[in-house]
């Protein structure tokens, strides 16, 4: 198993990943060439995960998978240079190059915004009446993402909104996008996202960035409420408590 900190990238379908600019990253660092067929590989590099599990990384449109990902004691096996593969060809170095080290972060960014991966498939709660009734939240008050969590010094690339988080920062400048159409936002170095409610929710330090998600906010509307009455929602909602006409068709009866 990969040890001492050493991950290892196993691109069992490197040409796809280079066509969706996944393995740019991966251009300067070690790298045996397997002996089966095609462009395929092992790209070994440096880089603290939060756990030692295997990440499948998938074509993120088709769903087909592309390789994985090994972190440092992971329970698998690599074979090295100089092994040999049932197709009969041996491992060789492909790239004989020291051992670059990333963090998280940039591997979230320069990865894993590029494709699918299995932790993208664990939701972490299905979504249900929760995320309706936060949907109608979100209309009736017209909130929007970018009051809450807006990128600093941030970029427009392709109608989003690319910059630092505002709340735990960022080691490429370029870890929180927001779509302001779809007005939904991601973080990149966590891996996580949602609405406008989400972006209040972690501005305020209800919940943190990294547990933002479908159902991250049950459990906290005690404090989602206040946070709103400071940002000077307190009358609007005060005005949908009001109207029976909202409670008759269970629009906020989840919340109220």
């Amino acid at each position: 198993m990969p040890a001492g900190g050493v991950c290892i990238l196993d691109a069992d379908n490197a040409t796809e990943l280079v066509q969706l600019h996944a393995l740019d990253i991966f251009s300067d660092t070690f790298f045996v060439r397997t002996g089966g067929e095609g462009f395929r590989g092992h790209f070994y590099f440096k880089c603290d995960f939060p756990d030692h599990k295997k990440i499948i990384l998938y074509h993120p449109e088709t769903g087909k998978e592309l390789g994985d990902i090994r972190p440092s004691g992971c329970k698998a096996y690599c074979l090295g240079p100089g092994s040999i593969h049932p197709s009969g060809k041996p491992y060789t170095i492909g790239n004989d190059r020291p051992v670059r080290e990333f963090t998280y972060e940039e591997i979230m960014e320069k990865l894993f915004s590029k494709v699918g991966t299995s932790a993208d498939k664990k939701e972490k709660q299905p979504a249900g009446d929760l995320n309706k009734n936060e949907n109608n939240l979100v209309e009736e008050l017209g909130l929007t993402v970018t009051e809450f969590l807006m990128p600093l010094n941030h970029t427009i690339r392709d109608s989003q909104i690319e910059g630092e988080h505002p709340v735990h920062g960022s080691e490429t400048g370029t870890n929180l996008v927001v779509d302001p159409v779809k007005n939904i936002w991601y973080c990149r170095r966590h891996n996580s996202g949602g609405g406008p409610l989400e972006a209040l929710a972690v501005s305020e330090g209800i919940i943190d960035c990294s547990d933002a998600g479908k159902g991250s906010l049950r459990g906290h509307w005690p404090e989602i409420f206040p946070a709103l009455e400071r940002r000077g929602y307190g009358e609007k909602l005060k005005e949908l408590k009001d109207l029976k006409s909202l409670q008759d068709k269970k629009k906020l009866k989840i919340f109220l």
